[in-house]
């Protein structure tokens, strides 16, 4: 037995010796199997998700309140109190909602509402007049907005404060086909949007804010499941609890003119894009935090390729990596994912041999503002004399 005990204590001695080795040749490889076994363990329920304190979540707060300005609901020049369906005052929202057809506009006025909405008329239009909040309740374990119907659009609304037992409670949970959301504002909830349609068609996110959701490392800020889905002029801010930022299994994924940002949040990848397809991102910003959970940005087949030709370009973004230690652009499950990653900016210790693009080594050698602050990009908002409408409310002047 004592040749077993030395035996064993040379072995744990050379693996870790192996392992001091390997971190420092491959940091970035050690850090992945670490971080791998790690959500392995949560997902299985022997870990508990480390979700963020409260002085955390304080402090990614006040981080979101120095970068941006306050979400603000679109200004209307007569805001009328009630319920309007087609023009017409109804009651209450429950009736209004109940006598729903094919191609109606349901308005709601200002206030704070705490009821559950399903919708399954096709081409409705949904629009908050003035400050319009929904909050805390759901329907059918799933969200506060459950949509069925086809071509429907729900604009000026902010939602939060959802959550069920699933871990995966929405503001919108969308069970049909072509969807677009404009200028919405979903935050502090577990999941943004949430679609699980077999052909969703296209969903459009236009306009709009999510901020600080995501649940337990299997809630995100936006899911897609068949969709194709556009994120245009759009921030998706602070993902938090090992969730995504954006996570798709659709064929199609483009981002233009948005920004996705960690800041001081503990997020996963900004954008995981989980079975393949083409993942176009252009004109935006892409920040990653010092307490992010994954040191990958972007993911691309890392749940089994699905979608034939998978594709990525990456052109004229500003990407910043805020975290000590080397992060890796993007993860591809094979050589079988083409790439095209051109005049971007990178700045930070960003892992990438893309060689058509600018790098710097941190935010002082490029010369912008400094943590949390992001730069707004003439691509996203215009020029200051110029701007472009709907551009996303960054305090800083524009570079």
């Amino acid at each position: 037995m004592r040749w077993l005990k030395f035996y064993l204590i040379a072995c744990g001695l050379l693996g870790h010796l192996a392992l001091v080795a390997l971190w420092l040749k491959e940091p970035a490889l050690v850090y992945e199997a670490r971080q791998k076994l790690q959500r392995e363990l949560i997902a299985r329920g022997y870990l508990p998700t480390p979700p963020l304190s409260d002085s955390s979540i304080a402090a990614v707060q006040q981080q979101i309140a120095e970068v941006f300005l306050p979400w603000q609901p679109h200004p209307t020049d007569v805001i009328p109190q009630g319920i309007w369906l087609n023009g017409q005052v109804i009651a209450d929202l429950a009736t209004a909602v109940s006598q729903l057809k094919n191609g109606d506009l349901l308005q709601i006025g200002p206030g704070l509402y705490q009821q559950a909405v399903t919708i399954t008329a096709d081409d409705v239009t949904i629009e908050g007049l003035g400050h319009v909040v929904f909050e805390k309740a759901t329907t059918d374990n799933k969200g506060i907005f459950v949509i069925r119907g086809q071509r429907n659009i729900l604009k000026n609304i902010e939602c939060h404060g959802i959550s069920v037992r699933d871990g995966n409670g929405a503001c919108v949970r969308f069970e049909g086909k072509d969807l677009r959301l404009e200028h919405v504002y979903f935050h502090n909830s577990q999941t943004g949007l949430l679609e699980t349609s077999t052909d969703g068609g296209t969903v459009t996110v236009s306009d709009s804010r999510f901020s600080q959701l995501g649940f337990g490392g299997q809630a995100h800020g936006i899911y897609i499941n068949s969709a194709d889905l556009i994120f245009e002029r759009s921030l998706m801010l602070a993902s938090k609890d090992t969730g995504h930022g954006i996570k798709s299994r659709g064929a199609i994924t483009k981002i233009q003119q948005s920004i996705l940002a960690t800041l001081g949040s503990n997020d996963s990848r900004l954008v995981d894009i989980s079975n393949g397809g083409f993942l176009q991102i252009t004109d935006s910003i892409l920040q990653e935090g010092p307490n992010s959970e994954n040191f990958q940005l972007i993911g691309i087949g890392l749940e089994q390729l699905k979608h034939s030709a998978s594709r990525v370009v990456l052109e004229r973004n500003l990407v910043i990596v805020d975290r000590e230690n080397s992060a890796q652009l993007l993860k591809t499950v094979n050589n079988t994912v083409k790439t095209e990653i051109r005049s971007n900016v990178f700045i930070g210790p960003l892992l990438s041999d893309a060689p058509d693009n600018i790098r710097f080594d941190d935010r002082e050698d490029a010369g912008i503002v400094q943590a949390p602050a992001l730069p707004l990009t003439t691509a996203i908002c215009g020029s200051a004399t110029q701007p472009l409408p709907n551009c996303p409310l960054v305090k800083t002047p524009l570079q």
